[in-house]
């Protein structure tokens, strides 16, 4: 019995902890929505006072001409004659005279100004065939910038599908390419920059002659008109009701049976802002039209692509009769919880009432309907008979000023941790009284302000989603640092200096979540006003057979082999092609394949998606592929040191074949009297540096590496840094340092006898000057830079030309603020400046085939595969689906020149090509980067001598060779 008193006490002891859990739970809100507005209610938080300012935004331009009027007069500018000139020409497009401007043109126009105030500016143009980016041109008035943003407007290019929907043989659909359409259009200016105005920018023009100037920053453009046009605002639903009624009074109206509808597909798009924006397959659902568990069905549009603001998609209908309409939209917005996907609505290019301006979809797993409504009811939208477009385009809503001032605080932040940098450093002493508050006496006062503004936004976003998410919780913490840091500056800064730096960082990364509004639309529907709405909910049981079939189908379907596949017979071979990238990749090259190369060679190709690991066991079980794509630059060469790859010189037309790359490019897959393999991709280090802080420091680009290192002290006073790449971490080392400050000084990592030669004394010079960046100028030896960068932390260093795709993905905070040069050079006898840089890349290879007919198969495929048309296209391709991130680096260096860099990118980017090189491969190759790795460690660590360092560890590095060579018979 006592025993039995004792379990029951201690029960009802855990159940009452449980409950006061509970109630601590939900008396601190953390569930749900928290009004923060004690936070920050009766402060100004428009003050400039105890903050850091920042300048140029459009939001400080509209208050600078608060009382600016709104005249109601268009003033045409005559675009073929400009007073000022340069890149500039007229030329005749069908019978019009327009202005063609290049890349890097500059066009002004004397602009008479009958009325002072606020105007849109209109342009018409023509897109014009090139690298398929927009073009963009920066805006000046009267000679400067009206505000930051206005050096970006964004021109947009139209998009279709290059041909019907194809099916391969295992019955799943293909979809098309992407083709452009090169016609007439027309846009205000507008925010193309961050997306968050979602109205036309006004510009104000003083009363007299204007002066106005448009100067090219990429893409060529034909100008056919501008205009300096009224700023109008879209009328309210009651009023576009009631005016609309006006003007059809007395017509004959819906004379359809009340019961007429349409639905218009998804993926039945016309035409699109962005290649990416092409039909998808969604098959977790079991209500998608058309509907397949297991098959590719081309049955849904817009998915991670469509999240852009500003990105639009548009569909064309007719409708039966003049009339009264409704709209609906069957959606989903599956990406993330807590968040609403945004879309604004125009008819015939018309925003036809502002309540369309925001056409919300809530986080959802299931499709849902979304009618266009306006006033507590389905909004009804007179639609003429005949044909109509209709677009939606991707909107930030009202969430776009939260979003502004967020980027405001974000900026101002990192000033104040830069600030902070000055005194502290990154790892200050936690026990150390810095004096922080006599250095900057209004930090304390900036960062509460800063708190109160984060609050603020909180409560914006909450209230326009409908809750918390868990992106605000990142910004609510950022806002209690700032707090805590605010009431004890003298204690809490230096202690939380490394939590307030993952936070400013984490602020970046929920503004570009935030500022995404991804959403699919399986299809549309018009109908007549009367006409009851389709019912096309996911059922319990549809749902439950869906997931039943999806399973059977786990067993049945090869979801490896991607498009047609094929048997293969001795009569009619089939070529195996494996690749190691990524699914995105296989599905493009396949389609590629299907369409282009099968149908012009006659050769038959089954690709699989495999994994890396996979490869080697295959070949050696002779289970193995004919071609190998996406191999990395070492394999071509131990494949063939063990006879297992082919010799591509073997071909005719090989030397023909390989002008399509650098020497640099081709190089690493070439052994004694052979080459194994084709480039596919090539990637080399570049300099990227910050502007705005290189500025601030009063520091120019370095031009050498003793320029560079000149440099460090500046950035040490500042408690900054420079980023060698990182050779001494726990990630992933990159010698492209010390090798490239080695071919600068003319030395060859390996002789003519496949040995290391790092005892020669230029190697031992270039090793000497390499080190002292660790051991006498005291740079970090294990760092991200990505995000030291961002921070503003190490505001210049060297990396590969991957980080450009990670920083214009990750860090849009950071656009127009960074750049990236030539690296560091040695100056050579003559006054020239030597920049060769380290190169490495990805290689295709032929795998060793004793059947002439596979072989001669094989190079056919690597032959237009490596051709700068399917280079070219296959790049652009990538970048239609994963965006700036997916940027190919192809080692065809003409197709490299077709993507879309800048022509100002581009120029630096082939200078830093032609002046890349690489190291062969030999036997044993893979213990010189280790053994090189192992004496930077112990000349940094130990303080060891480095000439002696070296040289013994050349020596370890040659017996293996040598021991390689004997086990190869090669020696």
């Amino acid at each position: 019995m006592k025993g039995n008193g004792l379990l029951l006490k201690r029960i009802l002891f855990i159940a009452a902890c449980l409950v006061l859990v509970c109630f601590i739970f939900f008396v601190s809100g953390d569930h749900g929505a928290v009004d923060y507005s004690f936070k920050y209610s009766g402060v100004d938080l428009d003050t400039d006072e105890g903050a850091i300012v920042r300048e140029g935004t459009y939001t400080e331009y509209l208050k600078s001409h608060a009382d600016a009027a709104a005249p109601q007069e268009a003033i045409s500018v005559d675009v073929t004659a400009p007073d000022a000139a340069s890149g500039a020409r007229t030329v005749d497009a069908g019978g019009k005279t327009v202005l063609y401007t290049d890349e890097e043109s500059s066009v002004s126009w004397n602009v008479s100004v009958p009325k002072a105030g606020f105007y849109n500016l209109y342009f018409g143009y023509i897109p014009v065939e090139s690298r398929s980016i927009d073009a963009e041109r920066s805006l000046y008035i009267n000679g400067s910038l009206p505000f930051d943003d206005a050096q970006y407007i964004g021109f947009t290019r139209m998009w279709t599908d290059a041909g019907e929907v194809k099916t391969d043989n295992q019955g799943n659909e293909i979809r098309p390419s992407q083709t452009e359409v090169i016609k007439e259009t027309g846009m205000l200016a507008r925010d193309t920059f961050s997306g968050y105005e979602s109205e036309p920018y006004r510009f104000y023009f003083d009363e007299g002659v204007n002066t106005l100037t448009l100067t090219g920053v990429q893409e060529p453009l034909i100008l056919t008109g501008v205009e300096l046009s009224p700023v109008v605002s879209a009328p309210s639903y009651r009023d576009y009701l009631a005016e609309t009624e006006a003007a059809v009074s007395g017509r004959e109206l819906n004379t359809l049976s009340n019961d007429w509808s349409l639905k218009v597909q998804g993926e039945d798009a016309v035409l699109r802002s962005d290649p990416s924006l092409y039909p998808i397959f969604e098959h977790a659902s079991s209500n998608t039209d058309p509907y397949s568990v297991s098959l590719t069905r081309l049955n849904a549009i817009g998915g991670d692509s469509w999240r852009v603001s500003g990105q639009w998609i548009e569909w064309e209908f007719e409708v039966p009769a003049d009339g009264w309409y409704n709209l609906s939209f069957k959606g989903k917005q599956n990406f993330e919880r807590g968040k609403t996907s945004s879309r604004l609505l125009t008819v015939d290019g018309e925003l036809l009432f502002e309540e369309a301006a925001d056409i919300q979809f809530s986080y959802s797993n299931s499709w849902e309907f979304a009618a266009v409504r306006a006033d507590g009811e389905d909004a009804r939208i007179y639609l003429s008979q005949g044909s109509h477009t209709l677009r939606l385009e991707v909107t930030c809503g009202e969430l776009g000023a939260s979003l502004s001032r967020l980027e405001d605080c974000s900026y101002r932040l990192n000033q104040i941790y830069r600030q902070i940098l000055v005194v502290m450093g990154r790892e200050p002493d936690k026990y150390r009284d810095y004096g922080i508050t006599s250095i900057y006496p209004d930090m304390p006062e900036a960062m509460l302000l800063e708190s109160r503004r984060l609050y603020a936004v909180v409560d914006e976003i909450m209230a326009y989603s409908g809750g918390r998410s868990s992106r605000t919780g990142a910004v609510v913490s950022l806002a209690r640092i700032l707090e805590e840091m605010a009431a004890h500056p003298e204690t809490q800064i230096q202690r939380k200096l490394s939590t307030l730096r993952s936070y400013i960082s984490a602020l970046g990364t929920t503004i570009l979540s935030l500022s995404e509004s991804k959403l699919n639309i399986d299809y549309f529907v018009v109908k007549e006003t009367g006409a009851g709405w389709p019912d096309d909910s996911e059922t319990f049981f549809g749902s439950l057979a869906h997931k039943l079939r999806a399973l059977t189908a786990s067993f049945t379907t090869d979801y490896n082999s991607i498009g047609d596949v094929y048997d293969d017979d001795r009569q009619d071979r089939v070529l195996e092609v494996w690749i190691l990238a990524g699914r995105d990749q296989s599905n493009v090259l396949k389609s590629m394949i299907d369409d282009s190369f099968t149908p012009q060679s006659g050769i038959r190709v089954n690709l699989k998606l495999v994994a890396a690991n996979a490869v080697l066991s295959a070949v050696v079980a002779g289970n193995g592929p004919d071609v190998l794509l996406s191999a990395t630059h070492t394999e071509p060469v131990n494949y063939a040191m063990r006879n297992a790859a082919a010799d591509l010189t073997q071909f005719d037309d090989y030397d023909e074949v390989a002008t399509r790359f650098t020497e640099s490019a081709k190089r690493a897959f070439a052994y004694r009297d052979g080459v194994y393999a084709l480039p596919e991709t090539q990637t080399f280090s570049i300099l990227y540096y910050r502007t705005d802080i290189l500025d601030e420091l009063g520091l120019e680009v370095p031009e050498t590496w003793e320029d560079l290192v000149a440099m460090i002290p500046t950035l040490q006073q500042n408690n900054m840094e420079m980023g060698m790449p990182d050779v001494m971490g726990k990630g992933s080392t990159d010698l492209s340092g010390l090798f490239s400050i080695m071919y600068q000084n003319g030395v060859e990592l390996y002789g003519d006898d496949d040995l290391a030669q790092l005892d020669d004394e230029g190697a031992v010079r270039a090793f000497e000057y390499y080190v002292k960046f660790y051991t006498k100028h005291d740079q970090p030896t294990d760092y991200t830079f990505a995000d030291r960068f961002r921070a503003g932390e190490m505001p210049i260093g060297i990396s590969t030309l991957s980080l450009y795709n990670t920083l214009s993905v990750s860090a849009p905070d950071l656009k127009g603020l960074w750049s990236f040069a030539l690296i560091p050079g040695t100056v050579k006898e003559d006054g020239s400046v030597d920049h060769t840089t380290f190169s490495t890349g990805t290689a295709s290879m032929l795998l060793a085939n004793d059947d002439r007919q596979v072989l001669d198969m094989g190079w056919e495929f690597l032959k237009w595969w490596s051709s700068t048309d399917v280079q070219t296209r296959f790049g652009r391709e990538m970048e239609s689906i994963l965006g700036a991130a997916g940027r190919y680096a192809t080692a065809n260096f003409e197709a490299f020149d077709r993507l879309a860099w800048s022509r100002k990118e581009l120029d630096i980017l082939d200078a830093q090509r032609e002046s890349s090189w690489s190291n062969r491969e030999v036997p044993g190759g893979y213990y010189t980067t280790r053994q090189i790795i192992n004496a930077i460690r112990r000349t940094v660590n130990d303080a060891a001598v480095p000439r002696e360092t070296l040289l013994d560890y050349n020596q370890a590095i040659n017996d293996e060779i040598i021991k390689k060579q004997t086990e190869f018979g090669l020696r």
